[in-house]
Order: structure tokens, then sequence, then C-alpha cells
């Protein structure tokens, strides 16, 4: 499962800057609106730059302000990730390897 955002903010909450702070009590604030909100107005509403977002998102380890977003987005609905993306892999292997030629052991068993 993947942290949550408090828990990535209480993790880098000591290195936060005064920008980092009004951005994280905005976000903290309004989830769901930050959830699609473009970067510019995101400064506005927090009075920072758009420098000050994105550095705010870079803190946290992401690697840019849509990152951030999308994260918040799965962090919302509680999306388990990690599963979602094995599930996925292993049904694009099975379809994959459904018009592959059998090995020769298998086709001499089913006959």
């Amino acid at each position: 499962m993947i942290m949550s955002l408090e828990a990535l903010v209480n993790q880098n909450y000591k290195h936060f800057s005064e920008s980092d702070r009004a951005v994280w009590k905005y976000l903290s604030e309004h989830r769901k609106e930050c959830e699609d909100i473009a970067i510019k107005k995101m400064a506005e509403k927090c009075c920072v730059s758009h420098s000050a977002v994105m550095r705010f998102a870079q803190r946290l380890g992401f690697k840019g302000f849509a990152e951030l977003k999308l994260y918040l987005k799965m962090d919302g609905q509680k999306v388990p990730v990690k599963n979602e993306l094995t599930h996925s892999c292993k049904l694009y292997q099975s379809i994959s390897q459904m018009g592959q030629p059998q090995p020769a052991r298998l086709r001499s068993a089913q006959h």
C-alpha cells in the first residue's frame, strides 16, 4: 500500500519553508478541489509563486505538481496501486500468451 499524503508531509515537515506550509495548509483544507486545480491557481490561492508549489511537490518526493495531484486522487480513493498494477501485469501476460505457440510437451499431452 502507498504511504498517505499526511504521512509524507509528516516525514518532511521539518524541512518545510513558510511557502511549503502555506501550500500544505490550503491543500489539506481543500483536498478535493486540489485534485484538479492548475498550478497557477494553486499558487494564487496560497499566495505563493508557482515555483513554490512545484518545490513543495518535489520536497515530498514527486517529480512535479501533476504527479502530486495524481497521488492526491489515489490517496483520496485509497486505490491499492501495487495490487492493481500486479493484476494488470498478470492479465496482460495471460492475454499476450494466448496467441503464442505452445511448447512441444504441452501439444503432445493435449492429443
